[in-house]
């Protein structure tokens, strides 16, 4: 059976490091077009939503007309609002979570998505019936973002007592925050995206990159050049 797929772009006017963040030009486009035109390459979505609560982000993505708004609230484009929150309005918005059973979920500055990994990410969640899939990647140690994998059962967790059993020859992980296949039903039941019954894909340093402060802006410049998809 061939399912209606749901795509969400989180971009949100606030910033702590970055004003702007998502308008922020890169090689010549603003981040969020770069993302947007990754999403269309994939040619797999019949519906592109954009959740923001910025005119400026608006007023750059209305020449998509592939792409429809969610004006965000001002309680989720907060400091404090989590990913989940702001997913969990949008899929409220127009009844989404009744109408599609999949949905990637992407932020405005996931200008490393591979249109190959989105299409393969989203052939792994059916295939395995899981409740998410994303990427990871081998990180040095962030205590609240640590990830550890149960190569037994296949699974991924979050290392809830890290400071205790830390072991230097261990590998870690983080989300890169590429992309995150859900399924609707099981999110909103849960309200996260790391589920028991999540899948993920390791993928190296080289194909992401977190953009905190304007350093990070100045490396991701230079790792795009050099991006192969």
């Amino acid at each position: 059976m061939k399912y209606k797929l749901l795509a969400i772009i989180l971009a949100r006017s606030g910033s702590k490091r970055i004003k702007n963040k998502n308008c922020k030009y890169i090689l010549g486009k603003p981040m969020i077009v770069r993302t947007i035109e990754k999403i269309k390459n994939t040619k797999i979505f019949d519906k592109c939503i954009l959740s923001t609560d910025s005119r400026k982000i608006m007023n750059i993505v209305k020449k998509y007309k592939f792409i429809e708004i969610h004006k965000r609230s001002k309680i989720n484009s907060s400091n404090n609002a989590t990913t989940a929150d702001a997913l969990i309005e949008c899929l409220n918005y127009k009844r989404f979570k009744k109408k599609y059973r999949y949905c990637c979920v992407f932020y405005g500055t996931s200008i490393f998505i591979n249109p190959k990994d989105i299409i393969s990410g989203y052939k792994n969640l059916i295939k395995n019936s899981l409740s998410s899939f994303f990427q990871i990647t081998e990180t040095e140690i962030q205590k609240n973002k640590i990830l550890e994998i149960d190569s037994k059962k296949k699974k991924i967790r979050f290392n809830k007592d890290f400071n205790n059993n830390y072991k230097k020859e261990f590998k870690y992980y983080k989300d890169t925050g590429q992309f995150y296949w859900i399924k609707i039903k099981d999110f909103m039941k849960y309200k996260k995206i790391l589920m028991k019954n999540s899948g993920y894909q390791t993928i190296p340093n080289s194909k992401s990159h977190d953009i905190n402060n304007y350093f990070d802006l100045e490396i991701a410049k230079i790792k795009l050049k050099n991006f192969k998809i």
